[in-house]
């Protein structure tokens, strides 16, 4: 029993290193899948203003101020009504996603965190069984209600993410209706 639990335990505590760290490193920008927005395209925001960047063809960038004011590689692009809260509606929805990834990006780091801090709890765990009257089925025990509360905030950020990616299709979508209705977006070729 004691080489079986200590087994789960050394596994529970590499699985968790791992997811809380996976070798990668983010930066505040987004990188979109397929449609308008793929691997050739960042966004970022700089002092309200959403800046598209194209690596595709150059560097192309489009900036929409928060007076949603259009400009195309430093060029003042002027737009309608409708044009305008078209951008309108691309600048508010981009705020939002870039907000709800940042805070996705943070709880997931904080669940990683709490996997590896579980890990480490099963090691002393471990000794504990040694020293002490505490045995396996209660270090089983305390290890599995940990795991289980860890296993419901991952399952909340699941449907956390599920949203934001909703909300990313919505904002390719509106994408694809600027570049319908701006002339300068459609001539990028983007």
């Amino acid at each position: 029993m004691r080489k079986i639990t200590l087994f789960l335990i050394l596994t529970l505590f590499i699985a968790g290193s791992a997811f809380a760290y996976d070798g990668r490193s983010y930066s505040n920008d987004i990188v979109w899948g397929d449609g308008f927005f793929s691997n050739n395209f960042e966004i970022d925001i700089d002092d309200g203003t959403v800046i598209i960047i194209s690596h595709r063809h150059g560097s192309d960038v489009v900036e929409i101020t928060e007076d949603y004011e259009l400009y195309i590689n430093d060029r003042h692009i002027k737009t309608n009504s409708d044009q305008k809260q078209l951008l309108g509606e691309f600048h508010s929805k981009t705020l939002v996603m870039v907000e709800e990834a940042k805070e996705i990006g943070l709880e997931g780091a904080e669940i990683g965190i709490k996997g590896a801090k579980i890990g480490m709890k099963a090691i002393g765990g471990v000794f504990k069984l040694f020293l002490s009257e505490y045995d396996a089925e209660d270090l089983e025990e305390e290890l599995e209600w940990e795991a289980e509360q860890l296993e419901a905030e991952a399952e909340k950020l699941e449907e956390q993410a599920e949203e934001l990616e909703d909300l990313a299709e919505d904002l390719e979508d509106l994408a694809d209706e600027l570049v319908l209705n701006i002339p300068e977006l459609d001539d990028l070729d983007w």
